[in-house]
């Protein structure tokens, strides 16, 4: 273990690996570290409020609160890394011989100090019942994912909030956020976690740890599954304004939890590879936006690469970007709203007679892809256990393949006019193979030609694009530009 940066979690349902920093480390920890973060956020209050708040940041009116969510991480982010450390650190000690324990934990304090004192740090707060002596004894006794599951349940327990008890109304500035936590520990993360963790005791008979109920009785716990969409909804309502409910309501209505539980037990299916090592002189999504009516759009279609298929609300609204190395068309919001047929008409016009690659990041259903007249790329930008049901209900029958480019590995999927392309790590290869083998095809002979690859390069700047906060905020600024001069341009001709 060093000081580089094995993964990470950015609050959605999945989680990234960067298998480029690897040299002979266990990719299984580092994917237990960050499916410690993930299973956080996704089993209790306080996670889905933030992984929803996430959500509504791509929304542009939205963002103005980035500042807001940022500050939220100084009450956990500390407590989080404690966690997943930790348990880290219990699976790679799992692998040894106890005698080789405390040789494991002084070559970690030399190698990664900043790591060292999160394990330190929750040792210390548990009062030394998360202490190495403990953990020999559990692992021994293979006990050891008893162990995981009580650092799960401390975090779980920690974010177990009645966020409705925020006063989100009043959330206008940092501060406001600080007030409102000040006034009430028990809207505090890292308070709560110090808490859970005094609750700890070591039960000897059993070579395990468990709770001391008692010790928690001063804590309130509410459990997520008593908080329904509404609850949610309401929330952000009043932070964000009543005006934007149906915005609000329509995101929120799917927020990307679409994993089977079979499959979501499985945490390496739940990793997606980080972008490290994607390399490239220009991100095409920093380019300038012109917003143009349908008629200019299909007058100037043949100058342009990619056409890109944007939808939300469970394909009801759509936007069509057209992409080369120096623009981005795309049409107004209002055209969003026609209807499935208008706009796959509209992309048989765009693509006729022309060369454009046309590709979405959206689950399309099959019976819409197959009116599109053009071949379609669906390129996956989230992990492969929220896309495997889709796979399954969509592409059965077809064929695929699973193919290595440049330090990247990717799930081929074809079916009719339609290539499915999922990028996985290296580890999830032999059971992503078991999966596909009863749902497709395996043919050999499907590779990544070079159209794919322009593909799979487009997304990636997308993807880099919505990771980095200086490229995400010259986006939208150039799109609100394009808003700018388009609704003008209205105004002069329709006066």
């Amino acid at each position: 273990m060093t000081n580089k940066e094995y993964g990470s979690y950015h609050f959605k349902e999945g989680f990234y690996i960067d298998e480029c920093n690897f040299n002979g480390g266990s990719v299984e920890s580092v994917i237990l570290h960050e499916a410690t973060h993930r299973d956080s956020f996704i089993y209790s209050t306080f996670g889905t409020f933030y992984r929803m708040w996430s959500k509504l940041l791509n929304v542009s009116e939205f963002r103005k609160t980035k500042p807001l969510f940022d500050c939220f991480q100084n009450y956990f982010k500390k407590m989080q890394e404690q966690a997943a450390t930790y348990n880290e650190i219990v699976r790679e000690l799992s692998e040894l011989g106890v005698g080789e324990y405390n040789d494991y934990i002084e070559h970690y304090r030399e190698e990664n100090t900043r790591y060292y004192k999160y394990f330190n740090e929750i040792k210390q707060s548990s009062r030394g019942v998360l202490g190495v002596g403990n953990i020999k004894k559990i692992n021994t006794a293979q006990n050891t994912d008893g162990l995981y599951g009580i650092i799960n349940d401390v975090l779980r327990l920690s974010f177990s909030i009645d966020i409705t008890k925020f006063n989100v109304e009043k959330w206008s500035k940092i501060s406001d956020i600080e007030r409102n936590i000040a006034q009430n520990e028990q809207l505090n993360p890292n308070i709560r976690f110090k808490k859970v963790l005094k609750a700890l005791v070591f039960d000897q008979g059993n070579n395990c740890i468990r709770f001391d109920e008692k010790l928690l009785k001063d804590i309130e716990i509410v459990d997520y599954e008593n908080y329904d969409l509404n609850t949610y909804v309401d929330i952000f309502v009043r932070l964000f304004g009543e005006e934007h409910y149906l915005i609000i309501l329509s995101l929120l209505s799917r927020t990307g939890v679409e994993m089977d539980e079979s499959i979501i037990m499985d945490k390496s299916l739940a990793a997606y590879p980080a972008l490290s090592n994607f390399l490239i002189k220009k991100n095409l999504f920093l380019n300038k936006i012109t917003m143009l009516d349908i008629s200019e759009l299909l007058i100037r279609k043949t100058k342009f690469r990619y056409l890109n298929i944007l939808t939300q609300c469970r394909f009801q609204v759509w936007s069509t970007q057209l992409i080369n190395e120096n623009e981005i068309l795309t049409t107004p919001d209002a055209i969003g709203f026609w209807g499935i047929d208008n706009h796959v008409n509209l992309i048989n016009k765009l693509t006729r007679d022309t060369d454009l690659i046309v590709t979405t990041s959206a689950k399309l259903p099959m019976e819409i892809l197959e009116k599109i007249n053009s071949e379609t790329f669906i390129f996956m930008t989230r992990p492969i256990s929220e896309n495997l049901r889709y796979i399954k209900d969509e592409y059965k029958n077809g064929n695929y393949n699973i193919v290595s480019n440049n330090n990247f590995n990717y799930l081929l999927v074809k079916k009719n006019n339609t290539l499915l392309i999922q990028p996985i790590i290296s580890s999830q290869i032999e059971l992503v193979r078991k999966k596909m083998d009863s749902i497709a095809n395996k043919v050999l002979l499907m590779v990544l030609f070079d159209k794919v690859i322009d593909v799979i390069n487009l997304h990636f700047m997308d993807m880099q694009m919505n990771q980095d906060e200086t490229m995400i905020s010259i986006f939208f600024k150039n799109r609100h530009a394009a808003e700018v001069a388009y609704y003008s341009w209205c105004g002069e001709n329709y006066k």
